[in-house]
């Protein structure tokens, strides 16, 4: 037994494998001197794997804030919005063959990087870094038409007003035409409750609309569809004529009411068709005047 576990010991602390494992690993720790060839290799492999895994979580915590910082600055309240200086911030570290700083170590600093993809160098004193200029709102309609008011209540509130109490109002806004003028037609729905039991939800009107948030009403659309197709004017002329009365509208609004409105008309045309067609035996006359 004492000659057997003297060979084995002395075989595990020969000159040969001492120099293959501790030369490898750069220390000798005293758990591992029965380590293999092949765990030594795989223990190593390890230790590479987990620091790549540590740079690759810094640079998608990175990746995180540039995202979430593009997503304010594009799609955020105004009070929100972040200043582009301030962006450029956040952009600026890691990019394409670029690594992040490990642990420990603090990052080079970007005047001795170069000025490419998305790092950052200090602007000159003589050009400062500023936001441009705000552009002021345009309002929707313009503010000189007339304004017309249409009040709708619901019709159980018609059918019995004192048994419901005022609380609000929604006012939707369209552009109308009437004889030849333009005017602001106001859409009022005021909400009510019930006076013996306020805790239920307000009771409102519906909004009878050809399209959600279209500003023109059927009137107005009625008018743009015979310029066009009845006495033959093209749309620029249409919108110059329109300029003229005050109310400036793109030709691309003009072609997309009237798109809007020949979908609307296909359910009138469906059921035409539909009527026509019922009896079974139709009688046209192709004659034109």
């Amino acid at each position: 037994m004492w000659i057997f576990s003297i060979s084995v010991r002395w075989r595990h602390l020969s000159p040969g494998n001492y120099n293959n494992k501790f030369l490898a690993l750069g220390t000798a720790p005293c758990d591992r001197i029965y380590m293999t060839p092949r765990e030594a290799e795989l223990s190593a492999a390890l230790a590479a794997s987990q620091q790549q895994n540590v740079a690759l979580n810094q640079e998608i915590e990175i990746l995180k804030q540039k995202i979430d910082a593009l997503v304010r600055r594009i799609f955020g309240a105004k009070s929100e919005k972040m200043n582009p200086a301030q962006l450029e911030l956040f952009m600026a570290g890691t990019g394409p063959g670029v690594a992040p700083p490990p642990p420990g170590e603090a990052p080079a600093p970007a005047a001795a990087a170069p000025a490419t993809g998305d790092l950052l160098t200090a602007p000159p004193a003589d050009h400062p870094v500023t936001a441009g200029p705000k552009n002021a709102r345009r309002p929707r309609l313009p503010e000189h038409l007339p304004v017309m008011e249409e009040i709708i209540d619901p019709d159980i509130v018609v059918a019995n007003p004192a048994g419901f109490r005022f609380v609000n109002q929604i006012v939707t806004e369209q552009l109308d035409f009437v004889r030849g003028h333009f005017v602001r037609r106001h859409i009022i729905r005021r909400k009510y409750v019930p006076i013996g039991n306020p805790e239920v939800a307000p009771i409102i009107a519906p909004l009878d609309l050809i399209q959600d948030r279209c500003i023109a009403t059927p009137r107005l659309l009625a008018n743009t569809l015979v310029l066009r197709f009845e006495q033959h004017l093209p749309y620029y002329r249409i919108e110059q004529l329109y300029a003229r009365a005050g109310v400036p509208l793109s030709r691309q609004t003009l072609c997309g009411w009237a798109g809007m409105a020949a979908n609307a008309s296909g359910i009138i045309l469906a059921l035409t068709r539909e009527e026509v067609f019922a009896d079974g035996y139709v009688q046209a006359d192709e004659t034109h005047p």
